[in-house]
């Protein structure tokens, strides 16, 4: 095994940066929500909810990154700032629509009057990126039988017709997906309010429903959203904000929803939540998830270096088996280069790798683990010939965050594991894509080291070649 003195307690003053290098993360401040991402003007746009004043979860603003391949990140001076009346609270999460060579940002403007919260869903438009409209509100009264919590809206177009999805708790406290469609003078008319049980959850309902959005594959229609206040049952599981998708028909003229699958979980890892998707020129899905959750523990970031939270790398969709496949997309592996090829392993195999890294373990079989760190602080990956994986993160998590998670391969086996390390996170695609599994990682030096114990027909280990995300500095977006 390598030796890398690392510390079991990760609060403490570290020796190197946490910032990842080919994840989004915010220059400073705190970042959450991914917002209208969106293909348009031959680039991918993807906005995001970001404090730049601090990194609490107050002042909530839009920022930018944009791309060419959906690997490379460059961020741009963009502003939208809680400065109307209508969202003087916080510009919430909202989704893009392209219509006639023409960007239509859609989110929730958030007010509050000492305890009474008030919600505005609102528009911004652009014909080219640069130059925004504010439109303001698209309705200004407050939904009749619902609380204020009502945000996050997905709008788009069937047929001609224009709908949204709006995440809304109901007066009783129930969450779920308000269904609005726009009329002929311009006017938002409210359809229903749909909801349905997570049966794998004792039929648990939560109190909201948010991020509501749309995604539709080979036919297959998916509402995707994340579901709060459930008590999973699940061991070592205490996260009761959950993000997933359920399959649904929609009625072809009045969007009326009806769900025809169990709720699923998106990924099945320790951060991940709201997650955001767009398609091509060609019609291809991606989505990107906020590497976060609502009320997860203070990172260690924040004192240290004055940023939290990050994005996940962008994934390709894909519909198999009924199921939705996460890919990591093509141009991700030219980010890399091999370090060290191994073939036929079989029983140990100690090994280097670099802070941002990706692994590739190929054909595996039996029982087996991977390694990355020392027995002071390590992430172990552990599965089994059943199908069978768990993550223990042990004392990399930040404090009083889960340290373990499970995932049963609907394959009965686990063939096939891509580990993806940056700085502070990990991402992996299990067989292929047929599950990911996320989450942070703060040791106080980088986990260099690594091990392998098992079978399996290769593994490589490959290293970053640079890092690929620009981010403005504060003079830069303070001037």
């Amino acid at each position: 095994m390598c030796s890398s003195e690392l510390s079991s307690s990760p609060i403490d003053d570290h020796e190197w940066q946490w910032l990842p290098q080919y994840h989004v993360a915010p220059p400073f401040g705190l970042l959450n929500d991914p917002n209208g991402f969106c293909y348009f003007a031959g680039q991918y746009w993807l906005y995001f909810q970001w404090n730049p004043a601090d990194c609490s979860h107050q002042n909530k603003h839009w920022g930018l990154m944009t791309s060419s391949d959906l690997v490379q990140w460059r961020q741009q001076p963009f502003k939208m700032a809680p400065e109307h009346w209508y969202d003087k609270d916080g510009c919430y999460s909202g989704t893009a629509l392209m219509q006639a060579g023409q960007l239509s940002l859609f989110y929730t403007g958030n007010v509050r009057h000492g305890e009474i919260r008030e919600s505005y869903q609102c528009l911004v438009t652009s014909d080219d990126g640069i130059h925004y409209q504010h439109h303001g509100p698209l309705w200004r009264s407050q939904l009749a039988g619902f609380t204020g919590h009502v945000r996050d809206p997905k709008v788009f177009v069937v047929d001609g017709q224009k709908r949204m999805w709006l995440a809304a708790q109901t007066d009783t406290l129930q969450g779920g997906i308000a269904l609005l469609i726009e009329q002929a003078d311009g006017h938002w008319q409210l359809q229903g309010h749909y909801h349905h049980p997570i049966n794998w959850a004792n039929n648990q309902l939560g109190y909201m429903w948010e991020c509501p959005d749309r995604v539709v594959l080979d036919q297959q229609t998916l509402l995707l959203c994340c579901i709060q206040g459930i008590d999973t049952g699940l061991p070592d599981y205490r996260n009761p904000d959950l993000s997933g998708y359920f399959c649904v028909n929609e009625d072809p003229s009045s969007g009326a929803i009806s769900f025809t699958s169990d709720y699923r979980l998106l990924d099945h890892g320790f951060e991940f939540y709201a997650p955001q998707t767009t398609q091509d020129p060609v019609g291809e899905i991606y989505i990107i998830g906020w590497m976060g959750l609502p009320d997860s523990a203070v990172q260690p970031t924040q004192d240290q270096e004055g940023w939290c939270h990050q994005l996940t790398m962008a994934r390709h969709c894909c519909w198999s088996d009924n199921w939705l496949w996460q890919r990591p997309v093509a141009a991700t592996f030219d980010l890399f280069r091999c370090e060290r090829s191994e073939i036929s392993i079989v029983g140990h195999l100690s090994f280097h790798c670099a802070a941002a890294a990706y692994i590739n373990c190929l054909v595996l079989t039996s029982n087996g683990q991977l390694v990355i760190g020392n027995d002071d602080a390590a992430l172990v990956i552990h599965w089994d010939d059943q199908g069978h994986l768990s993550i223990d993160r042990g004392s990399l998590a930040a404090l009083g965050d889960d340290t373990r998670r499970d995932y049963h391969s609907r394959q009965g086996k686990i063939g096939q594991l891509q580990l993806f390390l940056d700085n502070s996170s990990f991402e992996l695609f299990i067989n292929d894509g047929e599950a990911v599994m996320s989450g942070r990682l703060f040791a106080k030096q980088p986990l260099y080291c690594g091990r392998f114990e098992g079978q399996a027909d290769a593994i490589t280990i490959h290293a970053l070649v640079q890092p690929v995300i620009d981010r403005l500095s504060k003079e830069m977006w303070y001037e």
